[in-house]
């Protein structure tokens, strides 16, 4: 009995637990619970932290040379930690191909919400996007083209990307589609301009990363200004001078 009495009182349930089959956690902490969000938020940012880390060590190493070790000391934790987060190398390299296409998809469709569907709005918007200096950073642009050029990777790369690609061909292609109707653009094919778009996007990418010029973000949308002027003149004005400016290529 005096054991009994000495023993803790169990705590008390968690407001939301009335609303649960259990009540309690099995290790006695309520749902929800300060000491579990610490850890939660912990854990994430060991995740993130990782994810990134194996971004760097895929730029300085390419894929074939990062390994669970690599990832580890760019990130600064032990492997165990990295495989208590991701199991394998192909977990960690699956994760960043699923971060990447998510940052994408999720800035594309906030261009739709921005804009309401105007093409024009909408053009300018998704050349802002494509070439922001943090969303397509040269490491960014380095991790997705290192996965779709190795044959290993491949797999990887289309089972995140190919729906955000696809996703972007049906938006552009919708806005040319639009812009050919408004400004009774006869002549044009839009499926043709659409993908010409696209097209300079990704070599625009490329030259970035590979050319043996640098192409800055401000030439890069300049270059896809021109473009859209060139095929929708009565919407699109021309970028004004010519040159880069000291922000082209260098």
């Amino acid at each position: 009995m005096k054991k009994a009495r000495n023993a803790p009182a169990r705590p008390a349930p968690h407001p939301a637990a009335k609303h649960s089959t259990g009540g309690q956690t099995s290790a006695g902490r309520p749902p929800h619970s300060p000491t579990r969000g610490r850890a939660g938020s912990s854990f994430n940012l060991t995740h993130s932290r990782i994810i990134e880390a194996t971004i760097d060590s895929i730029v300085a190493r390419g894929l074939s040379g990062t390994t669970v070790q690599t990832i580890a000391d760019e990130a600064a934790v032990s492997t165990a930690t990295v495989i208590k987060h991701f199991k394998t190398k192909d977990g960690v390299l699956d994760a960043v191909v699923e971060m990447l296409a998510a940052e994408f998809e999720a800035a594309r469709r906030q261009v739709t919400e921005e804009t309401g569907g105007d093409p024009v709005k909408c053009f300018d918007r998704l050349i802002e996007i494509s070439f922001h200096p943090e969303l397509s950073s040269d490491r960014r642009i380095s991790a997705w083209y290192a996965y779709s050029g190795e044959v290993t990777s491949r797999a990887i790369y289309e089972r995140h990307m190919r729906k955000v690609d696809q996703s972007l061909a049906r938006q552009v292609l919708e806005m040319c589609r639009k812009l050919a109707v408004a400004g009774n653009y006869r002549s044009i094919d839009p499926e043709a301009v659409a993908f010409g778009f696209i097209g300079a996007m990704e070599w625009l990418w490329l030259e970035r990363l590979l050319g043996r010029r640098k192409v800055h973000w401000n030439w890069a949308r300049k270059v896809l200004q021109a473009y859209l002027a060139g095929v929708f003149p009565r919407h699109f004005a021309m970028p004004a001078g010519r040159g880069h400016d000291g922000n082209g290529v260098g």
